[in-house]
């Protein structure tokens, strides 16, 4: 659990009655959760890095610049970065791919501070993660790149920093196409099952989106693991260390043709 300091504060009271209409007993709980949620806004929530994985297939990494109404994917996440106060960022890259790369640049314009790795082997993506690790001292996110998820990165930040026994925490959502993903079972903030890709099924299923924040801890943990999906998560799921974070229903892999329609149709301008 993280830590956190009792504080005794006097508020205007027109800013209170402000305060109070973002209460709403769910994504906003109470007047406490309200003012760390907009102070976080503004300062953060203690995170300060993200790991993004572009080092997949030619189709994975060219999904990253595909245009959704006239901007990148990437574009998109790069925003919600910033807005979560996220500037440091590792790419994982494909070198004959390097989309993300000739996009970003170094990433001055975008005020960021990119450190590109090449994935040399492109054995996986928990190997591709481990490739970071030099990199990343404490509490990261984690995003693949071919992924539009309508989500509040600092809500789910908090989300994760209150959790005790953690490890990784998904960002969790219904889908209509479960085995494009990891499917999800859950009980309360536990993941309890994690399989990767299963069968097509006509069910809707709770899915990965593909975005999660994770401890340093997680790195001796990969050590010959080739997959997150197929050897991390299900193992943490096991011993009660994954965690989920209900995301919004509106979000997308573009890699996959029916997916990246979706998006063109439903995903906000």
């Amino acid at each position: 659990m993280q830590s956190k300091d009792r504080l005794t504060i006097t508020i205007n009271k027109n800013i209170l009655l402000k305060l109070d209409s973002i209460i709403d007993g769910n994504k906003i709980r109470n007047r406490s959760h309200a003012i760390e949620y907009i102070i976080g806004k503004y300062l953060g929530a203690g995170v300060t890095k993200a790991v993004i994985l572009a080092s997949g297939d030619k189709k994975q990494c060219a999904s990253a610049v595909l245009r959704i109404h006239n901007r990148p994917v990437i574009a998109y996440q790069i925003e919600q970065l910033k807005e979560a106060n996220i500037r440091d960022l590792v790419v994982i890259i494909n070198k004959k791919y390097p989309y993300i790369k000739e996009y970003l640049g170094i990433g001055k314009q975008w005020g960021l501070n990119i450190t590109y790795i090449e994935d040399k082997k492109n054995t996986g993506t928990a190997q591709a993660l481990l490739l970071a690790k030099q990199y990343i001292k404490s509490t990261f996110l984690m995003l693949y790149c071919d992924l539009l998820v309508d989500i509040d990165l600092l809500d789910f930040i908090n989300f994760h920093q209150t959790l005790s026994n953690k490890f990784i925490t998904l960002s969790v959502a219904p889908s209509m196409h479960p085995h494009y993903f990891g499917v999800c079972i859950t009980k309360g903030n536990l993941i309890v099952d994690y399989q990767e890709k299963p069968k097509p099924s006509r069910f809707f299923h709770l899915a990965s989106t593909g975005i999660a924040v994770m401890e340093p801890a997680i790195f001796p943990l990969i050590k010959k693991n080739r997959s997150l999906g197929h050897d991390i998560f299900p193992n943490l799921a096991q011993d009660n260390q994954l965690f989920n974070y209900a995301a919004s229903s509106n979000w997308y892999n573009v890699s996959y043709q029916d997916e990246l329609e979706s998006a063109e149709k439903y995903w906000k301008k």
